[in-house]
């Protein structure tokens, strides 16, 4: 059976069900001092600030072939081959065609396990990992926006580059955009060193394909506004956090009425921050003990201590905290997201 970990990361979370009881690391975590405050952001918006046309597949009818390159959990670059289809009608679905382990050579057939994990986690690939850049006064506040002089090639047409560098040292997103229809075909993510995370490269289109037979991507558990008075279906008040990283303000919260269609699996609030490029998700639920219910945690007895993992980029820490179990996930270096949990109170 799934544990709660595993269910929460195919719910949210990205490629990284395997990651965290395998190859997690310990830390002990201080607790936030008071007074500490969300981060300092850069300046005020400017009126004048506008970010150019994108379009993003999921929007319109494709089929898109794609290839994704990313960090493996050995720090080596591996590929995937995604098929993704959308029917312009807010429907997609995407799937995983093809593997390898190297940066390059021809694709393997992809291990089940991995094909299914694709099938569970493809809203959120869609949703999160994927960059969708923010309003415009939120991007102009925390990343340096240039066109760059050269093209680059992508499923036969030479896309516009857009860069965006990030004011407080968190890297630099290339988005390739085809010039005569807008539509976004590929970006890259660099860290703050310049060194690559994970690039998505379209190879091919079709824009009027077959949807005949297509089982569209659906939730898993029923998603809604999180509202006052949750608090009891939770069976805790959620932690809050006393800081969060530069730039970063929440944008949503939310609530995932998993245990209604998931049995054993409890409800789960989550809230998402943005510094308008890069996401931050802090999900939280009620602690399980050895019997699935309770641990019985108190709001005197915080557990500091979390285990943390990287997959392709993705920063995920987890732990205990009075009570709460609690999930962060996000492309930050990991001492934020460290930051970010020992911060959380009730």
């Amino acid at each position: 059976m799934k544990t709660i970990l595993g269910l929460l990361l195919l719910l949210l979370l990205p490629a990284l069900a395997s990651c965290l009881p395998m190859d997690a690391d310990s830390k002990s975590i201080q607790m936030a001092q008071s007074g500490l405050g969300s981060g300092a952001r850069v300046g005020a918006a400017a009126s004048t600030f506008s970010l150019p046309p994108m379009v993003h597949p999921e929007s319109i009818l494709v089929r898109a072939e794609r290839v994704l390159t990313q960090v493996g959990l050995n720090g080596n670059l591996e590929r995937i081959l995604e098929v993704f289809l959308a029917d312009g009608q807010g429907s997609f679905r995407l799937d995983i065609g093809g593997f390898s382990s190297y940066s390059t050579g021809p694709f393997s057939p992809p291990p089940a396990l991995l094909v299914a994990s694709y099938f569970d986690r493809q809203r959120y690939l869609v949703r999160f990992r994927d960059p969708h850049p923010g309003s415009p006064e939120e991007v102009h506040k925390n990343w340096d926006w240039g066109t760059l002089a050269a093209t680059h090639a992508l499923a036969g047409v030479d896309c516009v580059q857009h860069q965006a560098t990030s004011r407080h040292g968190f890297g630099q997103v290339v988005f390739r955009v085809d010039p005569s229809s807008d539509l976004l075909l590929g970006w890259e993510v660099s860290d703050g060193q310049g060194r690559l995370i994970r690039k998505l490269e379209t190879q091919a289109l079709d824009f009027n394909p077959d949807l005949s037979g297509v089982l569209w991507s659906q939730p898993l558990v029923s998603e809604r506004d999180w509202q006052e008075g949750d608090e009891a279906l939770l069976g805790v008040s959620p932690l809050q956090a006393r800081y969060l990283p530069p730039g970063f303000e929440f944008q949503s919260e939310r609530f995932l009425e998993a245990s209604l269609v998931l049995p054993g699996v409890p409800d789960i609030h989550f809230r998402v921050a943005s510094d308008g490029i890069h996401p931050l998700i802090i999900a939280q639920h009620q602690a399980q003990g050895i019997g699935g219910g309770p641990s019985g945690g108190t709001e005197s007895t915080p557990v500091e201590t979390a285990r943390w993992c990287r997959y392709g980029g993705i920063q995920v820490v987890e732990g205990q905290i009075s009570g709460r179990q609690a999930y962060l996930v996000s492309p930050l270096p990991s001492d934020e997201l460290l930051a970010v949990f020992g911060s959380l109170l009730p």
